[in-house]
Parts: C-alpha cells; structure tokens; sequence
C-alpha cells in the first residue's frame, strides 16, 4: 500500500501536469506520463443594447478567452441560410483578423453554399481553428488568428447578416461549438466555468469621426478600425441637422447584391456587393434609429431614393419607388452607408474610394443628398417623388 507520503507526491505532479505511475515491485522504476491536456467548451454571448452603430439586419456574438502558449480553439460549425457570415478576432477593440464565410473549405468535400452558382440551402458543415498566433504571411486554410495576448483575455466576434425568411438569427442552424484547447498544466480558464464576466459588446462597427452638419451634408469614409470595426466592411458617415430641413433625400445608383432573403436555391455570383445599408443614428449615443437595408431598398430604374424625417411622408415606400427611414427625436443624426465585401471589378465601392474623391471615386454610387424645408414640401413632389428640382450635393 502506498504510503501517505507517495500519495502526496503524486498529487504534486498532477497539480504540475504529469502523472507519475508507481513501480509495481521492488526494483522497477517508475514511469511519468504527461497528464491529459486541458479542454473545455466556451459559450457565446449574444450582443445586447443598441450602441456602436449596429446594422438593423445583423446579429452579433461575442466570445472571450485566455491566449495562451500552445493552445487553440477549435469551431465546429453550420453555415447559416443567411447572406454573410463571419468571424472576426479583436487586439482590445482593433480588429485584427477575420475569416468570412466563402473562404471557409467546407467539410467532407461538400461545396461552399457562399459561392456562386452554388446550392445554398443543404445543411453543409465546416470545421475552423482559432490560432493563438500572429497572422503568417502565408495564413492556413479555415484558420483566424488572433494576434498576441492582450490580457486579461482576448475576444473574436461572430456575425450573421441577412438571415433567409422564416430563419432565427443564427441562420436556422443554431451557432458554432467552440472549445478551449491548451497543453496540460494550464489553469482551467474563468471563462470555462462560465464565472467570468460576460461579453456585452452591443455592436461591431467602426466608429466615423464626428463632424458638424452641412448643407448639403457632407460625407466622409472612416479610415479607423476601432470599436469592434468589421474587417469586411468599408463606411461613409455625414451629419445631418433639421436646422437645414426637416427631409433629407439620398438618391444613387444601387450596387448589385445577392438575392438571399427568400431562401434562393443557389447563391449568386457577379455582384458588385455582398450587402450594403444606410442607417440613420444617434451620435449621442451611438445607437441605431433605423436602416434601409439593400433587398427593402425598393430600388427604382437602378437606382435608390431614402428619405430620412420625423414624420413619413405618404409618397414613400414600395409604390413610389422610395423608401423611408426614420428621423429619430435628434436634430443632428448620423447617416452611415456600408458596403461589404465588393466584387473584384467593382471599383467604385467605398473600399476603393478616398477622402477629398468620394463622388469621382464612386461616381453614380455617391449618395448624392439634398435636404427638403417640409415634410408636405417633399410630398407635394409627387410618387414617384420628381427629384429634379432638389439641390443635390
């Protein structure tokens, strides 16, 4: 039988990672075997309030954990019957690095439902690793790094855009497994236990700078990448003020997008965009007053008209070719337009476009803009609204 003394020396070496196996006679020595490595699963937090400029047509899922030396996540997954999907890794608030939906290499072959021309309603699988690394110049498939430790944890951001009609947030197939994976001898993670404090990261977006309001508004790409910014998005933001009317008008050429919302069969490919938006918000608050998302954009001839007031005008919506957005209680409002992910020979997207040469950049695609003094003012321009007197800027 053991002595007390031997029991208590093995509990020493679990507790330092190894396991030491005891000679079973006289004269055998004893073995020492590394112990099992530490693993556990991590939960997501779904995002909560209405802060940093969320997108109306997005759901955001955070995850924190501990970068530690050896270790790793695995992601076990089923691509949502969405249009866009992603992950994103975070240093503090800076986005790091990101992993998107379509170039992910699906599982058991299958192919990818993200690209084009393919089946985009089966139920396809994916397997990814969250590397505890820098990113290399050559990254590995199906990998996200997340850059050094930045204690006391770091965090990785998931997103689902634009789920299919009829589908939950997640896309109708519920969210990624994830589990913590580091060498043996590791302490178990708070975040394991689930007493770590949760995640309450209402939104993933970068942050523009605030401007005064102009008549006609000025916009301005935002060339941060703090606050949680989206590594697959690219924004313009102006200011806007009642002081200069009480409607505001947007008229430009719609980028193309892929038709996904009515649970198309097969995902479509040639697009300028994979999505874009213009969203009216609160910069006291950074919350969200309302969106006009790409497929409720009621695009007319090509192009859209957004009309943004306190009250709706009854010359908007489906029939007139237009659509509105509400004002909010604010007399100065945010206007942000995204555009994610464009198509290889799209180059007026704002990705491609600099400060100083947005409307040359983007040419039919600026958000042209003209405030209008009343709301009858505005419909009094008839349905569809006759533009042509407007002072577009």
């Amino acid at each position: 039988m053991p002595s007390r003394w031997t029991a208590a020396a093995g509990a020493v070496a679990l507790a330092a990672g190894l396991v030491t196996i005891l000679p079973a006679g006289p004269g055998r020595a004893a073995a020492t075997v590394p112990a099992a490595p530490v693993s556990c699963t991590l939960s997501w937090t779904k995002a909560t309030g209405n802060r940093a400029y969320p997108d109306t047509s997005a759901t955001y899922w955070t995850m924190k954990f501990p970068v530690v030396s050896g270790g790793d996540l695995a992601v076990t997954g089923t691509f949502p019957h969405a249009r866009y999907m992603s992950f994103n890794s975070y240093q503090g608030a800076m986005a790091y690095n990101a992993v998107e939906d379509d170039v992910l290499t699906p599982n058991g072959g299958a192919p990818n439902p993200f690209l084009g021309g393919n089946p985009r309603n089966g139920t396809v699988t994916y397997d990814m690793t969250v590397a505890f690394a820098a990113t290399p110049a050559q990254p590995a498939g199906n990998t996200l790094y997340t850059g050094p430790a930045t204690p006391p944890s770091n965090e990785i951001i998931y997103r689902v855009y634009v789920p299919d009609q009829g589908q939950d947030d997640t896309g109708g197939v519920g969210l990624p497994a994830v589990t913590f994976n580091a060498p043996a001898g590791t302490p178990l993670p708070p975040e394991c236990s689930g007493s770590a404090p949760r995640s309450r990261t209402a939104a993933a977006h970068r942050l523009p700078a605030a401007t005064a309001a102009t008549n006609p508004p000025t916009w301005t790409k935002s060339v941060t990448n703090d606050s949680y910014g989206n590594l697959d998005n690219a924004y313009l933001s102006a200011s806007i003020s009642t002081s200069f009317g009480q409607v505001l008008v947007i008229h430009a050429q719609a980028p193309t997008f892929p038709a996904t919302f009515q649970g198309e069969p097969v995902f479509q490919g040639g697009t300028q965009l994979r999505y874009w938006s213009v969203c009216e918000n609160n910069p006291s608050t950074t919350g969200v007053i309302g969106c006009a998302p790409d497929y409720l954009s009621n695009a007319s001839g090509g192009y859209y008209t957004i009309v943004v007031s306190k009250t709706r005008p009854t010359n908007t919506g489906p029939s007139c070719g237009d659509v509105w957005i509400p004002w909010g209680k604010v007399q100065t409002g945010l206007l942000l337009l995204r555009n994610m992910l464009p198509g290889g020979t799209f180059a007026q997207s704002i990705q491609q476009a600099e400060n100083g040469q947005l409307r040359k950049n983007m040419g039919p695609f600026y958000p042209s803009s003209a405030y209008v003094s009343t709301v009858s003012a505005f419909e009094k321009l008839g349905c569809p609204p006759d533009l042509s007197g407007l002072h577009f800027g």
